[in-house]
């Protein structure tokens, strides 16, 4: 084998992100469904990149209270950037105790991805591609393209943290956002 040529680099890329609050959100609904599935055996604690207790990937996915959440992040990002047709593909829950983290990953082949906090924690979202840092709070949602890298560093408070993350899909895998422009909207 002869390698005539080696290019490593990065490009510039449109990409999602954006912040806000749920002023309206039942955190303890989600909490107490979060801990009672990550005692069973029906569970992804510490499957994933995620290194704490973690619900199957799919269980929030047909939940309505999850659904309404859902819903209206779906409407801004409708309002705010053009993508193709897309669908909700998975949607879990987790909680993270010290000495717990995330390791830092993407999400692709997916299109967007959110994470809505249950509480206020100081283990903040890292972003490190974009340079944002995103410190939970009830109801705190963050929405970001999944070519995204993030993560959390070990979580050095002696308070769970809890959240949901869920991915998204379009029809058209790789394809990046394009901002709407909503003068008049």
């Amino acid at each position: 084998m002869i390698i005539t040529k080696h290019i490593e680099g990065k490009v510039d890329r449109n990409y999602l992100y954006c912040e806000g609050i749920f002023e309206d959100i039942n955190c303890n609904y989600f909490i107490k469904k979060i801990k009672t599935v990550t005692k069973t055996t029906y569970n992804e604690n510490y499957k994933s990149h995620v290194k704490g207790k973690m619900t199957p990937w799919r269980f929030f996915a047909q939940d309505l209270k999850f659904i309404k959440l859902y819903r209206e992040i779906v409407f801004y990002v409708d309002h705010n950037f053009i993508f193709p047709k897309y669908d909700l593909i998975d949607a879990w829950g987790y909680s993270i105790e010290k000495g717990e983290g995330t390791h830092f990953h993407h999400h692709n082949p997916h299109a967007w991805s959110g994470a809505i906090y249950l509480n206020d924690h100081d283990q903040a979202l890292e972003f490190p591609d974009i340079k944002k840092s995103f410190k939970p709070k009830k109801g705190g949602f963050v929405v970001f393209s999944s070519f995204l890298n993030h993560g959390c560093e070990a979580s050095q408070s002696e308070k769970t943290k809890y959240g949901l993350s869920f991915n998204v899909n379009t029809e058209h895998p790789g394809f990046s956002p394009t901002a709407v422009d909503n003068k008049d909207v």
